[in-house]
């Protein structure tokens, strides 16, 4: 009876082990898209208000939408993660990609694209594209 048993301990035991390893997606960067503008409040409400800290420069960020264009969550709780804090995000980037996004108005639609892992409050930022105010 007891030699019967021990093959489905063993097996529990490692059901059990298996079960606490963390997974790699969880720890695994995320390419994230941050779309909003810089600057106070506007007409609208945003999702959340962040604050990136680009070079130590303070910039506030009326983020709009988070498009979470790898990894498996939603930008929700990304928001989640990231809106209680301050700064929010540590911005890392090349020099010209960083200047588009301290050079942005409160009336440019801006888009953010870079990686960011789970925890962490850093970003690494490969793109910045600038969408400048209609003129009306």
């Amino acid at each position: 009876m007891k030699s019967a048993m021990l093959p489905v301990l063993v097996l529990l035991a490692t059901v059990g082990v298996a079960a606490e390893r963390p997974s790699s997606e969880t720890s695994a960067a995320r390419l994230v898209r941050l779309v909003g503008h810089p600057g106070p409040r506007g007409e609208r409400a945003p999702a959340a208000e962040l604050t990136l800290d680009v070079r130590g420069q303070a910039i506030t960020f009326q983020t709009e939408r988070v498009d979470v264009l790898r990894g498996n969550v939603l930008g929700a709780d990304v928001l989640a993660e990231l809106a209680p804090n301050r700064p929010s995000l540590r911005v890392y980037g090349s020099a010209p990609v960083l200047d588009k996004l301290r050079a942005a108005t409160a009336d440019d639609q801006v888009e953010i694209t870079g990686y960011h892992r789970p925890g962490s409050r850093d970003l690494l930022v490969s793109d910045v594209t600038v969408k400048p105010a209609k003129k009306p």
